[in-house]
């Protein structure tokens, strides 16, 4: 009996169900950010990291943390990102542009929940013998 919430009486179950695409991902121009990684790493790179196991030697690890040695290293995968942040990758800069109304009271039938109560209060709704 006093099971029946204000929610029950909004028309539609969920807010994303009013976004014009299911899910913000899907906006993005690829799946994942790692797709915009060239397809062609470095292979510098990755031959110097199987020629560092050969370098097992203390003194040869003083020899890699020269600054020519970390400036190889440096470059992370956010370097060789197409654009230069993921954010710009998406079709529209903000995720709340692609929602149909502005406001998610907007997509309700009537603008406040109040007005879905049959009776100014809650309490009209209860059965008129009380327990």
């Amino acid at each position: 009996m006093w099971t029946s919430l204000c929610s029950d009486h909004v028309d539609v179950t969920r807010w994303s169900d009013h976004v014009d695409v299911p899910r913000c991902s899907d906006h993005v121009d690829v799946t994942r950010c790692s797709d915009h990684v060239d397809v062609t790493r470095s292979l510098t790179m990755w031959t110097s990291l199987a020629a560092l196991t050969m370098w097992t030697s203390l003194a040869a690890l003083t020899m890699w943390t020269s600054l020519g040695a970390l400036t190889m290293w440096t470059s992370l995968c956010s370097d060789d990102v197409d654009v230069t942040r993921w954010s710009d990758h998406v079709d529209v800069t903000r995720c709340s542009d692609h929602v149909d109304v502005t406001r998610w009271s907007d997509h309700v039938d009537v603008p406040r929940c109040s007005d879905h109560v049959d009776v100014t209060r809650c309490s009209d709704h209860v059965d008129v013998t009380l327990l």
